[in-house]
């Protein structure tokens, strides 16, 4: 009981301190974030590159404990940011959970409601965004009697890598890299997902 009331307290004085309309950082998001950002400068020199990576969220549509662990995620990824000289961040796929019972909709949902977490950090540096296997939803084909179509994913994931260069013939099924002129790096974006001209999903583009 007695932490339940220190919690709320925190809560409370940050919204005094802040405004009612201010973002609440849990104590444990900070704690963890300030943790690990003093172990990555103190591996960090003036040749060190310093990567931020995150991926399947997974979520349900709606789920209070699944928006938080969205916002606490991205709360985390700021504060690394302000903490920690980043050179590059990546999502490495899997915005929605793609089970057999997800409807098309419902997952569209989740891809926008991930890409609004991740931007307050991916603006401000070089960053990919890679597709998952759940992605297509392939897993839900006989419930939707279709997959979400290579321009869509394309349009919800890989379009946000503006700063990458993409094949031609390969634009929509995600394989494209970018180059850190400063750091002397390619960095390579596959799609392990791939099934394009197979039996695996064979309606599917990807």
């Amino acid at each position: 009981k007695l932490e339940y009331y220190k919690k709320f307290n925190i809560v409370i004085n940050y919204l005094k301190e802040n405004g009612s309309d201010a973002e609440f950082m849990p104590e444990y998001v900070i704690e963890e974030a300030d943790r690990l950002a003093m172990r990555v400068n103190e591996a960090t020199n003036e040749n060190t590159v310093v990567m931020l990576m995150a991926s399947d969220a997974h979520l349900k549509t709606g789920d209070l404990n699944s928006d938080n662990a969205l916002r606490h995620m991205s709360q985390a990824m700021r504060r690394l940011a302000e903490k920690c000289r980043l050179d590059f961040a990546a999502y490495l796929g899997d915005m929605t959970s793609g089970g057999k019972d997800k409807s098309l909709n419902e997952a569209k949902k989740e891809f926008m409601n991930v890409n609004s977490y991740l931007h307050p950090v991916f603006s401000l540096v070089p960053s990919l965004r890679c597709s998952g296997s759940e992605d297509s939803l392939s897993k839900a084909y006989y419930r939707n009697g279709e997959h979400i179509s290579g321009d869509e994913i394309y349009s919800y994931i890989y379009d946000r890598n503006t700063e990458a260069v993409f094949p031609d013939s390969n634009k929509l099924r995600g394989y494209c890299y970018m180059d850190l002129e400063k750091e002397k790096l390619r960095i390579i974006c596959l799609n392990t997902s791939d099934t394009y001209g197979t039996k695996l999903t064979p309606t599917a583009e990807t």
